[in-house]
């Protein structure tokens, strides 16, 4: 598979109920109702594999269903 886009890793996201809150620069916020953290994607066209770990710990879902998801979109 290759290395997903910001793009994608937003519409991920809004599956999963985040919304973007913001963008400042070359960031994008997303926050879920009752949620406590907040999920910030650098806006890019592959996504490193560290940073996409880290922003699929922030949203609190398994790996596995993240991925599921990802190849959906």
């Amino acid at each position: 598979m290759k290395r997903p886009n910001s793009r994608d890793l937003a519409k991920v996201l809004e599956r999963l109920g985040f919304v973007f809150v913001h963008g400042k620069g070359s960031h994008m916020t997303f926050k879920k109702q009752g949620w406590p953290d907040h999920v910030t994607i650098y806006v890019t066209d592959e996504m490193p594999e560290k940073t996409l770990n880290k922003i699929i710990k922030q949203a609190g879902v398994p790996k596995e269903e993240f991925m599921r998801l990802l190849d959906e979109v």
